[in-house]
């Protein structure tokens, strides 16, 4: 089943946005992640081109077939055309 990103973000922005554990960054643009033994830093780009890096434990690409974020990571899609 597909769902279009545009009802899954209308239904998912305002749930992210009323919760006081999540930090939203909406509008901006990952740009690059670097690995290292204690955490991932990702750096994210608003529409300025203000630049923020975020450490984590994890990186999760949700970011659609031509993802940013697992080409970043060096993964391979091995998802085919239907």
């Amino acid at each position: 089943m597909r769902l279009s990103q545009i009802i899954f973000e209308a239904w998912l922005k305002p749930l992210v946005q009323k919760n006081p554990l999540i930090d939203s960054l909406w509008g901006h643009t990952f740009t690059s992640m670097v690995e290292k033994d204690d955490a991932v830093y990702s750096t994210v780009t608003d529409s300025s081109g203000h630049k923020t890096v975020i450490k984590s434990n994890y990186v999760i690409g949700c970011d659609g077939a031509g993802s940013a974020v697992r080409m970043k990571a060096g993964l391979e899609s091995k998802r085919t055309s239907m």
